[in-house]
């Protein structure tokens, strides 16, 4: 399985990629940023990610703006939030995001533990 983790604090990516090291079935890839993940998936067209689990909060590109384009250009993609809001809907509300269909995906409440693995390969 190969998933891309986006979130714009290191620290984040940090201990998912240390919790993961287990997981050897699983193949990581680390962004901080949107556009730095969005050039790798055009690069990876032929061989896209199984998931993209991404953070909520971030500068610039927010996670639900995430999945509306990764959703609309990649839809077999799927798509995951891990977010420190204690809900999507929580999240939705704080951020005044409408809901919209394909905004609604698996919700992960930080902190991150080692369960993370397991709700993305259920996905």
């Amino acid at each position: 399985m190969k998933v891309y983790f986006l979130d714009d604090e290191n620290v984040n990516l940090k201990l998912i990629e240390l919790l993961g090291k287990k997981h050897t079935d699983i193949q990581m890839s680390f962004y901080t940023s949107y556009d730095s993940m969005y050039e790798q998936l055009i690069l990876d067209k032929d061989e896209l990610p199984d998931a993209i689990v991404t953070d909520i909060r971030m500068p610039g590109i927010d996670g639900f703006e995430v999945v509306k384009r990764v959703g609309a250009e990649f839809p077999g993609i799927k798509l995951m939030y891990c977010s420190a809001f204690s809900s999507l809907k929580t999240a939705m509300q704080e951020k005044s995001v409408e809901v919209d269909e394909i905004l609604h995906r698996s919700y992960y409440v930080k902190p991150i533990r080692g369960d993370i693995f397991e709700i993305i390969k259920a996905l």
